[in-house]
């Protein structure tokens, strides 16, 4: 059996690692050869058994790192959410006060009325915005919530990922 590897060296004195050589190799028949005007004065062979945990290690890591990113990212849209749901109760207040009619203010100021010209052209601005920025919110709910969805769906996988190192599933 013969493995070739291809490197570069830079003057003076390198040292070259190959790994995930066959458990049955014979050391004794470990050769090497070099082309060029290198020199190679020593050729050594040394065993490291790894053990699972180690070799696992790299990617347990990324994969938690994953998770850390992806449950940061959902937290950001988990608030904005929340943001977007405050919005919708404030303008939903502010409707449900017009909506209640006139009303005396509790300092003994004369009542609101609402079916005033000025209050008319008002309160038709105030539906008008009241519309449009309800349907902006719902549309950001509808995304956000999407959003959240998804990295629930990714989170899941992960830890599903990670149980599977645990136990061997890989």
């Amino acid at each position: 059996l013969t493995r070739l590897l291809t490197t570069k060296l830079v003057a003076g004195s390198n040292q070259v690692l190959i790994t995930k050589l066959p458990a049955s190799i014979d050391k004794d028949s470990i050769r090497v050869d070099g082309k060029g005007a290198a020199t190679i004065s020593e050729v050594g062979y040394q065993e490291k058994h790894v053990t699972r945990e180690e070799i696992l290690a790299p990617k347990r890591k990324a994969l938690e790192d994953q998770l850390e990113a992806l449950n940061d990212q959902k937290s950001t849209l988990v608030d904005e959410r929340d943001r977007l749901q405050k919005q919708r109760s404030v303008l939903e207040g502010v409707a449900s006060r017009v909506q209640g009619g006139p009303r005396s203010s509790n300092s003994g100021e004369e009542e609101i009325d609402l079916l005033a010209a000025k209050a008319m052209d008002g309160l038709n601005t105030l539906l008008d915005y009241y519309n449009s920025k309800s349907a902006e919110i719902d549309v950001k709910l509808t995304a956000v919530n999407k959003n959240i969805t998804g990295l629930d769906e990714q989170i899941s996988l992960i830890k599903k990922q990670l149980r599977d190192l645990d136990t061997g599933d890989q």
